[in-house]
C-alpha cells in the first residue's frame, strides 16, 4: 500500500515538472536518488539530444552522450542529497 502511495506521489510530482517544462525555456532534467532519469524536458532534450522515451529509467551516465553534462548532473544530485542528509 505504501509503495502505491509513493508511486502515485512520484507520478504527481513528474506531472507537475512536465507542466512547468511546458511553460519555461529552461532545460530541465529530473533524476532520482540513484541518478536514474525520471524526466527529460523538451528544451534539454533538443539541446543535447537526450530523449525521454530512451533515457527514462537509465542511469544518467549511460543515457547521456555528453559526459560533461552527465557528470554535472551526478555532482548536483549528490550535492542536493548531501544537503538533505540523504546520502
Amino acid at each position: 500500500m505504501v509503495e502505491d502511495e509513493e508511486e502515485a506521489e512520484e507520478q504527481d510530482y513528474i506531472r507537475t515538472i512536465r507542466e512547468m517544462d511546458e511553460g519555461t525555456s529552461d532545460g530541465l532534467i529530473l533524476l532520482d536518488r540513484d541518478k536514474r532519469v525520471k524526466y527529460v524536458g523538451a528544451i534539454l532534450g533538443e539541446l543535447v539530444g537526450l530523449r525521454q522515451q530512451y533515457a527514462e529509467g537509465q542511469n544518467i551516465g549511460d543515457a547521456c552522450k555528453d559526459s560533461g553534462l552527465a557528470g554535472t548532473c551526478i555532482d548536483l544530485t549528490e550535492s542536493v542529497l548531501g544537503s538533505l542528509g540523504a546520502t
